[in-house]
């Protein structure tokens, strides 16, 4: 069947991303020929809201595998198919996820710690609570635009070490670069999340901290975003080179979500100017322990408290921001306050989307 998306059925989402395309009926027009066309949506607004979309995990799979190759992730797969997330939760009320920095917890792009993580993300709401478990999206080609000129200059070049160690100590690490250029529109994006980015490669720890925090808060400004509320059979695809999300984790009755992460079938051809990941790890790891042992600064009490001092305005900023946009609710604080909330496992304060 021909598809076609014109001006009546293509409308935009927010002022920062997301379009909302009415009148696909994707168990009958799962064709290449659609794809097609939301490939040319998805490019320009990011990110794309398909509502009533009944689909099981199998059709989802089968959809995702028009987008390119499918990746598995490593935590919870659907009992019909590997290809599938299956997350299920209730009783989120305030329990967050457990990234590498606490406090920025949350806001990730999907598999950054995967040599190649996948290209487009598919979630798709199979039940919802009756209030509350909306998501979060943040577009980076607004938050690398919206940098200063300086700081432009000083990321250009860097790669940043991203670990996935959170889903288990076999799960891959992976560097990729700080600013990534998108493989259809030549965009920049800024590519670094607090979920699984560990340090920027190269830089002494304390001023990779820094830097890191200081573009945590900045890429989820809320002139960058755009918050779904959820219905049952929405389907939210969007690019996970250029778009952060976060699940909100504010409510207590039960949530399932299907996902399929999709990478494009000549994606060993794209810009991802790779290195050596172990060799960067054993740098990392080199390098803190040689700290550690001539007493610089991971034991330099004065430097110490300078970088907690300032992550501690960073993060309060960050979350001032976010709470004033209603991105996330004024009891976010708890986790920053409540060392053994830092310390529960992924499936404890859980890992949704």
């Amino acid at each position: 069947m021909s598809v076609v998306l014109n001006e009546n059925t293509v409308t935009k989402a927010s002022v920062a991303m997301g379009a909302r395309v009415e009148g696909l009926n994707l168990t009958r027009d799962m064709t290449g020929e659609a794809v097609e066309h939301l490939r040319s949506l998805i490019n320009e607004h990011h990110l794309l809201v398909l509502p009533d979309q009944n689909l099981e995990a199998l059709e989802l799979e089968r959809f995702g595998r028009l987008w390119g190759d499918l990746l598995t992730h490593p935590s919870t797969q659907h009992r019909e198919t590997p290809h599938v997330q299956w997350i299920a939760g209730k009783d989120r009320m305030f329990k967050f996820f457990p990234g590498t920095f606490p406090g920025f917890d949350g806001w990730h792009s999907d598999m950054t710690w995967h040599s190649t993580p996948p290209i487009y993300t598919g979630l798709h709401a199979r039940r919802m609570p009756k209030s509350g478990g909306n998501t979060a999206f943040a577009n980076q080609h607004l938050a690398y635009e919206m940098l200063s000129d300086e700081m432009k200059t000083r990321l250009n070049g860097l790669q940043a070490f991203h670990t996935g160690k959170v889903f288990g100590p076999d799960v891959e690490d992976s560097a990729h670069p700080v600013i990534r250029t998108h493989d259809d529109t030549g965009r920049k994006a800024l590519f670094v999340n607090a979920n699984f980015t560990k340090q920027i490669i190269g830089m002494p720890e304390t001023e990779s901290q820094l830097l890191l925090f200081e573009l945590f808060a900045h890429s989820v400004r809320p002139e960058f975003t755009y918050r779904h509320q959820w219905a049952v059979n929405d389907l939210v695809l969007w690019d996970n080179r250029s778009v952060m999300h976060y699940a909100i984790q504010d409510y207590a009755e039960r949530r399932v979500m299907h996902l399929s992460y999709s990478a494009r079938h000549d994606l060993k051809g794209s810009n991802w100017n790779l290195i050596d990941t172990r060799a960067a790890a054993a740098s990392i790891m080199v390098r803190g322990n040689s700290q550690s042992a001539q007493g610089q600064e991971t034991t330099s009490s004065s430097g110490i408290e300078a970088v907690n001092f300032t992550c501690l305005i960073v993060v309060k900023v960050q979350m001032d921001c976010m709470r004033a946009s209603g991105l996330i609710p004024f009891h976010q604080n708890y986790l920053v306050s409540n060392p053994s909330m830092q310390s529960r496992s992924p499936l404890q304060r859980g890992a949704a989307s």
